[in-house]
């Protein structure tokens, strides 16, 4: 999967006196979103099944975002419009359909590079800068806000009937998200 945000995993064992043995399966998947994870055991005695899900949940400006699990201190990625960017450094962080993102567990005091990572960007949205620098105090949630372009990039070549080039004249113009 993407961004090592799946992991599994599958013991057995067996005793030679008694014939016992165990098995023991295990998977977890880290999302955006959150975290959710299962398993399943047993033994000659006893079955167990265990299941778990964490996360965190940020009301904000713009709406509410759901997170991982959160940290001391956060920064608010705002995209607006850009969807399902991966947030670079950080297993399972993208954008929501909106363009937010919660980066938890950033150090506070410091200077903290949130970088989105272009190869994840829809056709449909152009980035001014692709990384920012937060320096947030002990607790804080920051913002780390970027400006988007939506809209559909077009190159014609204009041909006359007879087949030559046409001349032309073009004023086009982009939407900008509003911050």
């Amino acid at each position: 999967m993407d961004n090592n945000n799946l992991s599994w995993g599958v013991n057995q064992g067996y005793a030679t006196q008694g014939g016992r043995g165990n098995v023991n399966l295990m998977a977890s998947y880290e999302g955006g979103s959150g975290q959710i994870n299962g398993g399943y055991s047993y033994d000659s005695h006893q079955q167990r099944i265990n299941y778990g899900v964490a996360g965190g949940v940020i009301a904000h400006a713009g709406g509410v975002t759901l997170s991982q699990s959160l940290g001391e201190t956060i920064a608010l990625v705002k995209a607006p419009g850009a969807k399902g960017i991966d947030i670079n450094n950080n297993r399972g962080v993208k954008t929501d359909g909106r363009g937010y993102a919660v980066v938890p567990y950033i150090s506070p005091y410091r200077n903290n590079a949130i970088s989105l990572d272009t190869t994840s960007l829809p056709d449909d949205v152009e980035l001014e800068l692709t990384s920012q620098t937060v320096t947030p105090t002990r607790g804080a949630v920051v913002v780390a806000r970027y400006q988007t372009k939506i809209g559909q990039r077009v190159m014609m070549t204009l041909l006359r009937a007879n087949g030559e080039p046409g001349a032309v004249w073009c004023h086009g113009q982009r939407r900008r998200q509003p911050e």
